[in-house]
């Protein structure tokens, strides 16, 4: 509805290791047509992982940006559609931001991440990670900040193919995450889960 989409999404990626320390650069930019306007978004990331503790654990940073658009009625689409994209992966265990740029109100995302990982004994993983959030463009809004998510997750893998997996999150929801209509109020939740692979 709303028009025709004729759209382009053309990225470059550079993944390496430097030594121990890991590192990842992205860029993507989307062209074309999108609802019957003209497309110019983009999409930045970048990532870097260093080992902590003998090469039992490893904290990463991270950013991501995606391009928002404060002018919706211009006749140009300036906020980058993640497609398909597996967006509970990367942005939060909350999953707040799996539609974008639904999700966002079309004022695009920047995630700046937090990681660690460590594994105090033999097949078992402990995380953290902690994001704040917030949005590339302000708009009518009285802040850019959506808040923060902070997941913690606990593993224990049984054998290769029989793990055990217990988390708890909890997002201090801020107020333009209320009227985009995602969160009133701060999020909380736990779970515990088995996975099997045949």
């Amino acid at each position: 509805g709303g028009g025709d989409t004729d759209q382009v999404t053309l990225g470059v990626r550079c993944v390496g290791k430097q030594s121990s320390v890991i590192y990842r650069l992205e860029g993507s930019y989307q062209t074309g047509e999108r609802g019957g306007q003209d497309v110019s978004a983009f999409m930045l990331g970048g990532r870097i992982g260093i080992p902590v503790g003998e090469k039992k654990g490893r904290v990463t940073l991270w950013y991501d940006y995606l391009s928002g658009d404060d002018a919706a009625n211009d006749g140009k689409v300036k906020v980058f559609d993640t497609l398909f994209a597996t967006n509970h992966k990367f942005y939060g265990f909350a999953d707040l931001f799996l539609n974008i740029p639904v999700h966002t109100g079309g004022l695009g995302l920047q995630d700046l991440a937090f990681k660690t990982q460590f594994s105090p004994g033999e097949g078992v993983s402990i995380a953290a990670d902690v994001h704040t959030f917030l949005l590339a463009e302000k708009g009518g809004m009285s802040s850019r900040r959506l808040g923060e998510e902070v997941d913690v997750t606990a593993t224990y893998r049984y054998s290769r193919q029989v793990s055990f997996v217990g988390g708890f999150s909890y997002v201090f929801a801020r107020d333009a995450l209320n009227t985009l209509g995602r969160a009133n109020e701060d999020i909380k939740f736990g779970y515990v889960m088995t996975n099997v692979a045949f």
